[in-house]
């Protein structure tokens, strides 16, 4: 009767959930669970309601079973007017599940093997705790893991029980693992002819011999996804043999790719660019690319030659001409270089040095044109985590860059530069998030205007301080930029954001910055964020309000 009466009161619902009686991971298991299946409900009419307030307490109970709650009771209750509904569900977990008793016994070679024994140590389950479902399936799975890192590919589990008690509320488990013999690595083979046969052994990272560990080939077939389009790394296990001879079949990606790109930015009006790149030059994957951007501020060509190093996912050679014009409110700029560069990964860092020969003829508005011919020297170093390529929740990235030149290798002028930028994102709960970016740097150098426009620090724009037009600030030998924002998630791929940016440059970094706030609204994109902003220069006494849009990655 009364649940009748809920479904003829509310017409066209706005329902809401809420759940007492539970906290921590429970309550966020339970609500994230239930407000799925009401967003998958074909409409929000009082019949489908109804239905999933008649199911909900049944979905409740085998949730908290699953975490180790099995007398747990749910009542329910509802309010409703002609717009909006209220479910609100009352829980009542009960004693949980304890695990009063845990056997782990490991039988074949395995059992004798001190290293395996103490990592076994750390089983994900322990006595006393409260048995969960998802716990005891991870506790498996680390057997299974544990005992190929060790060199049993072979393991298995021979048997396996929990015994419930809900009288007493007790589990006991009970886990035989046979590891079998221990293997080792045999003769890996490539099942390709064109590829050169040295050229792929760079990417295999162990010897034959060597103790098998299935991580080392997920690390081989990731590394070898960044030259192939498809890889089949096939260990052939077999029960009689402790050897494992390895199989890897390629195939290739297309020889030529031709990338397109069209769009438009407040910071440079309308812009594109055409790429092209043949991916196998020669038959040790060596490529050339070339790419042509064109904006109204700034126009590129590049040509790169590349060559794999030592070991190729990470270490690389790269042989490049550019040509390129700058046309900036402040200056312009036509240069020409040449340079080498030379990448590879130390630990968790990359880095890349560089050396350039460059032509540059620039002019800084009200000064005459310039000429300098330079030989570049730099060290790039370059660091950074995110949870997502494409809609990172946490990350960040580090960028240190040193360049400079000397008269002494026919420079016409001496200078040191140094220049640090850092992204930092960060979720704050379920829909909001910080993102914070900051950049210095810093220029030795005896007369700014020998310094080509291309080296100067500039800011102003959408990506440095919002509400000033683009590379507005500047030019100078020094700079500092720093910019706060906070996003609140309005819809799965929109967000609203206010922001304050702060930044100068010059000698004195510190005095009179330029400073802007501002709201915008964001679009997370499979190609990055889409953000539109409008920002006030608050530094700036009269300046109105700007309109930006910034289309690009945020890490």
């Amino acid at each position: 009767m009364a649940l009748a009466m809920f479904t003829d009161s509310l017409a066209t619902p706005s329902v809401k959930l809420r759940v007492s009686g539970l906290d921590g991971k429970l309550l966020e298991h339970t609500l994230t669970h239930l407000q799925t299946k009401l967003e998958l409900l074909e409409s929000t009419n009082p019949a489908d309601v109804a239905k999933f307030y008649r199911e909900a307490p049944g979905e409740i109970d085998r949730i908290l079973k699953l975490h180790g709650y099995f007398h747990a009771k749910t009542t329910g209750n509802f309010s409703a007017n002609k717009n909006h509904g209220k479910l609100h569900f009352n829980v009542k977990k009960g004693p949980p599940l304890v695990i009063t008793t845990l056997e782990l016994k490991i039988f074949g070679e395995g059992a004798q093997d001190i290293k395996l024994n103490k990592a076994l140590a750390r089983l994900p389950i322990k006595t006393s705790s409260i048995f969960e479902v998802d716990q005891y399936n991870d506790a498996k799975q680390f057997l299974f893991d544990s005992a190929d890192s060790h060199g049993y590919p072979k393991a298995s589990l021979v048997f396996k029980e929990i015994k419930v008690d809900l009288e007493q509320n007790s589990a006991a488990i009970t886990l035989h693992l046979d590891t079998k013999e221990r293997c080792y690595f045999g003769i890996t083979t490539f099942n390709d002819s064109f590829f050169n046969k040295e050229f792929l052994l760079k990417f295999i990272q162990y010897k034959p011999g060597e103790l098998y560990a299935n991580k080392k080939l997920r690390i081989l077939s990731l590394s070898l996804g960044s030259f192939f389009q498809q890889i089949e790394v096939k260990p052939i296990i077999d029960d009689e043999k402790a050897n494992i001879p390895i199989e890897i079949t390629l195939t290739p990606r297309k020889s030529k790719q031709y990338t397109m790109g069209v769009g438009y930015g407040t910071d440079t009006g309308i812009r594109g660019s055409l790429e092209i790149k043949n991916n196998y030059v020669t038959n040790s994957c060596h490529s050339f690319m070339s790419q042509i951007q064109a904006s109204e501020v700034q126009n590129n060509l590049e040509v790169h030659y590349l060559i794999p190093g030592k070991y190729p996912p990470t270490d690389l050679y790269d042989l490049s001409a550019t040509g390129e014009t700058l046309n900036f409110k402040k200056g312009d700029s036509t240069l020409g270089a040449v340079g080498a560069s030379y990448t590879t990964k130390i630990k968790e860092w990359q880095q890349t040095l560089k050396i350039i020969l460059q032509y540059e003829r620039y002019n800084l508005r009200g000064h005459p044109y310039e000429t300098s011919k330079l030989i570049l020297y730099s060290i790039l170093w370059s660091h950074g985590k995110k949870d997502n390529l494409i809609k990172p929740r946490q990350g960040y990235s580090i960028n240190i860059n040193v360049t400079g030149a000397t008269q002494y290798s026919l420079a016409t002028t001496n200078f040191m530069q140094t220049t640090v930028k850092a992204k930092f994102i960060q979720s704050l709960s379920q829909k909001m998030q910080l993102l914070l970016n900051s950049s210095l740097g810093f220029t030795a150098i005896d007369d700014i205007t020998q310094l080509p426009l291309s080296l100067q620090f500039y800011t102003g724009g959408t990506q440095s301080v919002r509400g000033f037009s683009y590379n507005s600030i500047g030019p100078g030998t020094n700079l500092i930029l720093g910019s706060t924002t906070l996003r609140h998630q309005i819809s799965p791929n929109f967000y609203l954001e206010t922001f304050f940016d702060l930044g100068n440059v010059g000698n004195d970094l510190l005095k009179k910055p330029a400073q802007s706030v501002g709201l915008g609204l964001v679009w997370r994109t499979a190609i990055g964020s889409v953000e539109l902003t409008y920002a006030k220069a608050i530094s700036k006494s009269g300046s109105p309000g700007m309109i930006q849009l910034n289309i690009g990655p945020e890490l």
